[in-house]
């Protein structure tokens, strides 16, 4: 066999040889001179294409994972389009290497990897938004590029600048009640973890949205505001006297779901309060009620 990798390189590299070449000889592969002299001519092999050397990557062979993976990166530009191609696969194997290529290739791929972003839809979108994840801040200038210069109006590219560029969330308010009134929970979980991630900055946007007259905002809002925790409970214990009924309900939601680390709290916040913010402290409360322990120790003070 090591006679034909020297002798019958072009015979060797089609298609079918080499897929049984990947199949059959295994433990040939596994020889480190033989697996090093295979990558290396087909790295310099233009007759395979790219798409093929893909699918070759389901294997749960990882050795041979590598060397392909090493391959196709050798390639540079030209298997940036085939790998954001392929990533619209069920194979979880594929996915992961193709985002190991595409990060590999470097900030080449990051523009056209935007673009697939944009013109894909949303609900299948998820595997491009975790390959994005994985270039850091090297991904900012061109997302910047192309929402404020290109203009493009994807929220979904938005949705990821907040998280690398925090400070346009005040300048863009509107912008992110819409984005947390979509029905697409993609597009929402990139958005709410940011609020989650970045803590109490993001809060008094959240209260304000639990009022919202849109039942995904308030869903969404109400759901992240139990996300943040803690953080969170001095703003909607003040949300339990809201004029509106909607914000008090959604405050009381989110501050039974966050549980009795806000008891504490809200037994101090009953002290001097009146009307329907007492009332509603009142109803949270007494979702603590069969957490005996928790009384005792709150009233032993």
């Amino acid at each position: 066999m090591a006679v034909a990798f020297r002798h019958n390189e072009r015979r060797l590299y089609t298609m079918s040889n080499l897929k049984s070449l990947f199949k059959k000889n295994l433990e040939l592969l596994h020889n480190q001179e033989i697996y090093n002299e295979t990558i290396e001519r087909l790295k310099k092999n233009t007759d395979v294409p790219i798409t093929e050397l893909i699918d070759l990557l389901n294997t749960e062979d990882q050795i041979i994972q590598a060397g392909l993976v090493e391959i196709i990166v050798s390639k540079g530009l030209q298997a940036i389009q085939p790998v954001l191609n392929a990533m619209q696969t069920d194979s979880q194997v594929i996915q992961g290497n193709c985002i190991s290529i595409l990060t590999r290739i470097g900030k080449k791929s990051i523009k056209p990897l935007l673009n697939k972003i944009e013109n894909t839809p949303m609900g299948e979108c998820g595997v491009y938004v975790q390959a994005a994840g994985q270039f850091g801040d090297h991904i900012l200038e061109e997302l910047r590029k192309k929402i404020f210069e290109e203009g493009s109006t994807s929220e979904l590219l938005f949705a990821l600048l907040i998280n690398y560029e925090p400070s346009i969330i005040s300048e863009n308010e509107d912008k992110i009640i819409s984005l947390l009134s979509s029905p697409d929970q993609n597009l929402v979980s990139i958005v709410s973890d940011h609020f989650v991630n970045n803590g109490s900055n993001g809060i008094p946007i959240l209260i304000k949205m639990i009022g919202s007259l849109d039942p995904f905002a308030q869903q969404n809002a109400t759901n992240a505001l139990i996300r943040i925790g803690k953080p969170s409970v001095p703003m909607l214990i003040d949300a339990l006297g809201n004029i509106s009924q909607i914000t008090q309900q959604n405050a009381v939601r989110a501050l039974k779901e966050i549980g009795e680390i806000s008891a504490e709290e809200l037994i101090e916040a009953m002290n001097g309060a009146t009307g329907l913010r007492q009332q509603n402290i009142s109803i949270v409360l007494g979702s603590f009620a069969k957490k005996k322990n928790l009384w005792r120790k709150l009233f032993k003070r």
